[in-house]
């Protein structure tokens, strides 16, 4: 399962074992996440994963589409997508204790990001209506879908040690996709040579995602539910913040995460400074 923080990614793959779950909150790199665990759980045949839309391979867990009766008709392992905090997940995660790779993005690319996903890409009578400013400040009050954002996160850091739970970074990713790639293989018993890992780190670049009809979410449009001339995929950078956040409102999310998430490795910069993946 792939699991994301609201809004911005965990990943969560939920099934029967042997299955996984990706949970994570909105915008927190969880297509990235998706593509690279189908990947690395179907041999790394790119050409298959190009066939089918992400959301057919890797279905959303909480989302009206497939629905519930298509998830438990999945052969195991099943690949599940789900943006619901760890505490909102079926009661039976704690006996099956399925794969969960939980991503996290920092709150201040997260609110970015989100925002213009939901007044840019989605159709109108789906989008917000109000200003960056006033989206801003309902993520900081938790306002906003999967809030708040901080302890959606808190839930899978404080959970990260269970041997059936891995949490990673959208920046981590950003900064050393190999490394990543290979933490995630092993994590899911499924090692891979270095020329699959270069392999799922070439086919899974920012540029190539954003062109693959597979991945980038253009059949949205294709059923009017994304704007024409839009991207899902918007830019994939660390540190895109700078351009659009206030100082109060970029102060009021340092408080939030020295408040809230103390020892939890949130980083809203790279060390190489902004990076794409």
């Amino acid at each position: 399962m792939v699991l994301g923080s609201s809004p911005a990614g965990h990943k969560m793959v939920l099934g029967s074992s042997p299955a996984g779950h990706k949970p994570c909150s909105p915008e927190a790199g969880t297509t990235w996440l998706q593509e690279i665990v189908y990947l690395i759980n179907n041999g790394v045949d790119i050409e298959d994963a190009a066939q089918t839309n992400i959301e057919e391979r890797f279905p959303y867990f909480e989302w009206i589409v497939p629905g519930k009766q298509v998830l438990n008709k999945m052969e195991s392992p099943r690949l599940i997508k789900t943006h619901l905090p760890l505490s909102m997940l079926p009661n039976q995660m704690k006996s099956k204790k399925p794969k969960i790779i939980y991503i996290a993005r920092n709150p201040k690319d997260t609110v970015v990001s989100y925002y213009f996903f939901l007044t840019k890409f989605v159709i109108d009578d789906q989008s917000f209506v109000g200003t960056f400013d006033d989206y801003c400040q309902l993520f900081v009050e938790g306002l906003v879908h999967y809030g708040p954002w901080w302890k959606h996160v808190k839930e899978a850091w404080d959970r990260k040690d269970e041997d059936n739970i891995l949490v990673l970074f959208y920046e981590d990713l950003q900064e050393d996709v190999h490394r990543v790639v290979r933490d995630i293989a092993n994590f899911l018993n499924k090692p891979l040579t270095e020329t699959q890992v270069e392999a799922i780190a070439r086919h899974c670049s920012f540029d190539t995602m954003k062109n693959n009809k597979a991945a980038n979410y253009d059949w949205l449009k294709d059923v009017g539910m994304a704007k024409q001339e839009e991207s899902f995929l918007r830019k994939g950078q660390v540190g895109d913040w700078r351009n659009h956040l206030k100082p109060e409102i970029s102060d009021q999310l340092d408080e939030m995460v020295a408040s809230h998430l103390e020892g939890v490795p949130i980083r809203d910069t790279l060390t190489s400074e902004d990076s794409t993946s």
